[in-house]
């Protein structure tokens, strides 16, 4: 007889995994490399119940009709599905006059019995725009007869240490495009699991208040009780890193180098030569970009999960001193592990 609580894993990450024709000019991005890393070390472990991706693009859209074959992300699928992961969810699709798709993934291993996808009205800026960014939703069947709502999202970026207004502005939209599309998807039922990149970073919001914002929207737009910041929750109260340190333009405040570097050889080149300016200092720093949020109402409909924290922590992915690349990203993922009640 199975018991009357079940514990639910679950993984958010930026995997970084940028199609093909786009890389870093300096060492580029080791795609294949990193793929098969994160096959072997994440996947097939099967320590999860359900990964929730970013930057997973299927290819190139070269005629807003079609993409170029997404090999790796069909290798990706594959090999989930061989460690037990038997469901996705996809998107969005790329439209007219995007480059990319969303790049969003779903893995599970619980049946999905239901799918939405939203692409953001709010256009994006800035490189941003080639890509249809927005999120994807999943209704999980979860043991017991329990149903569970999921989202994942990856929304504006900034490339500049503080986001500019503008950037800021988009941001904020595109929070309240997701936590309508929160709130629509989840009829009545009263618990959901949300990870995603926001690019909101909240070591700064004492400064810009966008994540205090973006935490209060989530709540509030859907009437929950509840809006948990589970990696918070664990940290004492103090945002920690959930990305690899940027180099920063102390004088302008923009990155420095275009992307992220991933190898263990030494930028300073790179950094000098992207930055002419003799007297411009170069720091470098991290970011709280990523988030993986419990929301909850206090009444319970029959056929809602209900869900409790039990822990959550940061998962960097280190590799062994003889990679070339030292993590399996430019973002750290985040790993909560809840309890199903009866």
């Amino acid at each position: 007889m199975p018991s009357a609580t079940d514990t639910l894993r679950v993984l958010q990450y930026n995997f970084f995994l940028r199609p093909a024709l786009v890389s870093n000019p300096s060492q580029g991005d080791f795609k294949d490399a990193r793929l098969e890393a994160f096959i072997a070390t994440v996947l097939n472990p099967g320590t999860y119940d359900v990964i929730l991706l970013q930057e997973v693009f299927s290819g190139i859209n070269v005629t807003s009709l079609c993409c170029l074959p997404a090999r790796r992300l069909n290798k990706l699928l594959a090999a989930a599905a061989s460690a037990g992961y038997h469901h996705n969810h996809k998107g969005p699709p790329a439209s007219f006059g995007t480059f990319l798709d969303g790049g969003l993934l779903v893995l599970s291993k619980f049946p999905i019995i239901k799918k939405s996808t939203l692409t953001f009205q709010c256009p994006a800026a800035a490189s941003d725009s080639l890509a249809s960014k927005g999120a994807i939703h999943a209704l999980l069947a979860l043991p017991h007869s329990r149903l569970l709502d999921v989202f994942t999202s990856h929304t504006q970026a900034s490339y500049e240490y503080t986001a500019s207004e503008a950037i800021d502005r988009v941001q904020r939209k595109q929070v309240e495009e997701l936590a309508t599309f929160i709130a629509a998807s989840m009829e009545d039922r009263c618990c959901a699991v949300f990870g995603g990149d926001l690019n909101i970073d909240a070591q700064q919001d004492s400064t810009t208040g966008t994540y205090t914002f973006m935490m209060e929207t989530m709540k509030n737009s859907s009437s929950f009780d509840r809006c948990e910041d589970l990696l918070l929750a664990d940290e004492a109260g103090a945002h920690p890193d959930t990305s690899v340190p940027y180099s920063w333009d102390t004088v302008s405040g923009k990155e420095v180098v275009s992307g992220s570097y991933l190898g263990r050889s030494d930028v300073s080149a790179a950094i000098a030569n992207a930055n002419p300016k003799a007297n411009a200092g170069i720091e470098r720093k991290a970011a709280r970009y990523d988030y993986l949020l419990l929301l909850s109402k206090n009444r319970k409909d029959s056929a809602s999960a209900s869900l409790r924290k039990v822990k959550a922590e940061v998962k960097k992915f280190e590799q062994p001193a003889t990679c070339p690349f030292m993590y399996l990203s430019d973002h750290f993922a985040v790993a909560g592990e809840l309890e199903i009640d009866e």
